[in-house]
């Protein structure tokens, strides 16, 4: 008997390692399906409006949340797209008397978002086109069309009243105005078309508009795109200096998200004097403001480039103004989502979709006054007003300011679907295995 058991201990220990060894095995994989899947979900709501440096985040803290010590990694498949793959060792009880210590377990998953503020990949009448954040129902309405024949291939969404002014526009992708007491959609002549329905007088309320409560959230946020720099978890400070400082001392150095910098006042760009537009660059107007933080910039830009071929650049000011004639296309820009290849190979990827064409941190905001010419990229302007003068100027993307004036031209939208942004918090997300 005592030879027999000797001769089957090595047995007994192999089917107690399969039986239980196996068991842990299985549970740990359980486990790490569990954690990648909460973390995919969780990440790709962040691509409904923070981006991806916030979809790492956030699918690195909830998968080790659920799977503390595991290794962990988070990748966008495409722009709407999260996949965490969670992997750790697991160890083993009985097999170790056989020389199998432990085991490796991996699992991964994907989840997409749907709606919320992901960006059209085919621009117009179902993309939202202009948003303005201020919830005024007195005054000078949010949105004002400044006269009459406008031309708007998406929708537009006011958190305060509407106004199309003259007769003659079209808003191919309705009209959200707020649904708070004493605001209104307001008609200053006939035959405007909203939402394909025309109207041959003016009045209120129009078919094709809606009241709608107010949201808080901006259609895309890109001042996630441009954070400060120099603090624990932040962006090093690797940007240049201002373009005349010669060495760039380490306390003056900008994000790097730059590569040109100017502590001028107001810095004018143009494709001839006094400082050439470059395509691929992300020009920073820092002005009297703290290098290290946008939020702070002062400064003004002025670019004005015409020609048959557009500048491919970013502008990051206090405030900025383009020449009439400009033919300005963000760098990377693409409706699919951001091509690295139309940014200098310094430029970071954004965290949003794309990089807009103008991102202006300070009360003044964005104006274009003058005709002729293109804009291609999104306008960001989240605490000044955006005024639009650009009779038989085209844009293709997006402006989001506190007000909006618009005094004519075209514009081709290229923001979130117009039907769902503002309708839940950032999206639905789902699990695609």
């Amino acid at each position: 008997m005592l030879i027999l058991t000797a001769l089957l201990l090595t047995m007994i220990l192999a089917s107690a390692a399969l039986a239980i060894d196996l068991g842990s095995f299985y549970s740990a994989q359980t486990k790490a399906q569990s954690a990648a899947d909460a973390a995919a979900l969780a990440a790709a709501q962040d691509l409904g409006g923070s981006g991806s440096a916030t979809a790492t985040s956030d699918g690195t803290t909830i998968a080790l949340t659920n799977y503390p010590g595991a290794t962990v990694s988070v990748s966008e498949p495409t722009t709407n797209e999260a996949k965490v793959t969670v992997s750790a060792s697991s160890p083993s009880y009985f097999g170790q008397a056989l020389g199998l210590s432990s085991a490796r377990v991996s699992a991964s998953a994907t989840a997409a978002v749907t709606g919320g503020s992901v960006k059209c990949t085919t621009p117009g009448s179902g993309c939202l086109a202009l948003f303005a954040m201020s919830t005024s129902c007195s005054g000078t309405p949010p949105i004002n069309f400044d006269g009459g024949g406008n031309n708007i291939s998406g929708g537009i969404w006011s958190n305060g009243s509407v106004d199309i002014g003259g007769g003659g526009s079209v808003i191919a992708g309705g009209a959200n105005y707020s649904n708070r007491s004493g605001c209104q959609f307001i008609e200053d002549g006939g035959g405007n078309s909203v939402d394909g329905t025309y109207e041959n007088n003016a009045t209120n309320d129009p078919p094709g508009s809606t009241a709608v409560a107010p949201t808080s959230t901006w259609p895309i946020d890109y001042s996630k795109d441009f954070p400060a720099c120099g603090g624990t978890g932040e962006l090093s400070c690797t940007g240049p200096c201002d373009v005349s400082t010669t060495p760039c001392p380490a306390a003056n150095k900008t994000p790097g998200f730059c590569t040109e910098a100017s502590n001028a006042t107001s810095w004018t760009l143009d494709s001839w004097y006094p400082y050439t537009l470059q395509s691929g660059n992300v020009y920073c107007g820092v002005g009297t403001g703290t290098a290290s933080n946008p939020a702070t910039w002062n400064g003004k830009i002025s670019a004005n480039q015409s020609g048959s071929t557009p500048i491919k650049a970013t502008y990051v000011a206090g405030s900025f103004s383009p020449g009439g004639g400009s033919e300005l296309e963000a760098c990377g820009y693409s409706a699919s989502g951001y091509q690295a290849s139309g940014c200098s190979a310094s430029v970071p990827s954004p965290v949003t979709q794309n990089y807009p064409l103008i991102y202006v941190t300070g009360t003044s905001g964005f104006s274009f006054e003058g005709g002729g010419g293109s804009l291609t990229g999104d306008v960001f302007a989240p605490n000044g007003p955006i005024s639009w003068d650009g009779g038989g100027t085209t844009i293709t993307g997006m402006l989001e300011g506190q007000t909006i004036t618009w005094g004519g031209g075209g514009m081709t939208a290229d923001g979130p679907p117009a039907g769902s942004f503002g309708s839940s918090g950032g999206g639905t997300v789902s699990l695609l295995q």
